[in-house]
C-alpha cells in the first residue's frame, strides 16, 4: 500500500500540476564554500566533507516510514539521473519537473522553478540526460520529478540522496537489482556544497531552453 505524503507542508497553487506535494529531506550542518578555494582540484565535485574529499554514501537504500507517509532513499555512489529515469520509467506519467535553485550564480533568482509543461518519460530522459552532468557534479540545486497522474515524486537533493515517494516496493525491488544495499544512510557534519564555475553555462541553459513559472524558496526543505 502507498502511503500518502501529507500535503500541510506545501502550499497549493490551483493553476500548477504540481498540486499539493510535498517535501521530506534529510538536512545538515551545511559550511558555504568559496568555489575559487582549490577549485582547479575540486571543479567536479557537488558534495564533499569537510576536508574537500568527495563524500560517496556507498550504494545504500534505506526504506523510512512514517504514520502518514513513507519515502524510499536512495544514494548510489554514481550514475545518478540513471538511477531516477529507472525508478520512474513504469510510472503513468506525463512527468512534471521542478528545479530548485538554492544558490544561484549567474544572476537567476533563486527559487522553485516550476516547468511550464509537462513532459513524457522520452522527453524526460532527454532533459534529464541534457543536463545531467550539472545535476550530478553540482551542489547549487534540487531537482523533482513528479508523476501528475498519480503524484508520485522523486527528488534528487544536493547531498546526492534520491528521494521517491510513492510506489515503494518498486522502488525497492529497482535499487537492490541494480546493486544497492540496504543499511543507514548518514550526511557527514560538517560538508561542504560545491557550486563549480564550469556549470554556470548549464544554469543559464536550462532557463534558456526551458520555460519555467518561479515560486519562492520554501525553508524547511529547500536551504542548502
Amino acid at each position: 500500500m502507498v502511503l500518502k505524503t501529507p500535503n500541510k507542508h506545501f502550499k497549493r497553487n490551483k493553476n500548477s500540476w504540481l498540486g499539493s506535494a510535498s517535501l521530506h529531506i534529510l538536512t545538515n550542518y551545511f559550511c558555504p564554500l568559496k568555489w575559487a578555494l582549490g577549485y582547479l582540484s575540486m571543479s567536479r565535485i557537488k558534495f564533499s566533507s569537510i576536508d574537500n574529499t568527495k563524500h560517496q554514501h556507498g550504494d545504500l537504500i534505506e526504506h523510512k516510514c512514517h504514520d502518514e507517509w513513507s519515502v524510499v532513499v536512495a544514494a548510489p555512489n554514481s550514475n545518478q539521473i540513471d538511477l531516477v529515469l529507472d525508478l520512474c520509467k513504469n510510472w503513468s506519467g506525463r512527468f512534471g519537473v521542478l528545479y530548485v535553485l538554492v544558490v544561484p550564480r549567474c544572476g537567476h533568482e533563486e527559487g522553485r522553478y516550476q516547468s511550464n509543461r509537462t513532459f513524457t518519460y522520452i522527453e524526460l530522459r532527454e532533459f534529464l540526460h541534457l543536463f545531467k552532468g550539472y545535476f550530478e557534479k553540482d551542489g547549487r540545486h534540487h531537482i523533482w520529478v513528479i508523476d501528475v497522474e498519480t503524484n508520485n515524486r522523486i527528488v534528487y537533493d544536493n547531498h546526492d540522496l534520491i528521494h521517491c515517494y510513492g510506489d515503494d516496493e518498486s522502488a525497492i525491488n529497482t535499487c537492490v537489482d541494480l546493486g544497492l544495499a540496504f543499511g543507514e544512510i548518514n550526511i557527514p557534519s560538517p560538508h561542504q556544497h560545491l557550486y563549480n564555475k564550469c556549470f554556470d553555462v548549464s544554469e543559464n541553459e536550462i532557463f534558456e531552453q526551458y520555460d519555467w513559472q518561479r515560486f519562492p524558496l520554501v525553508s524547511e526543505h529547500d536551504n542548502p
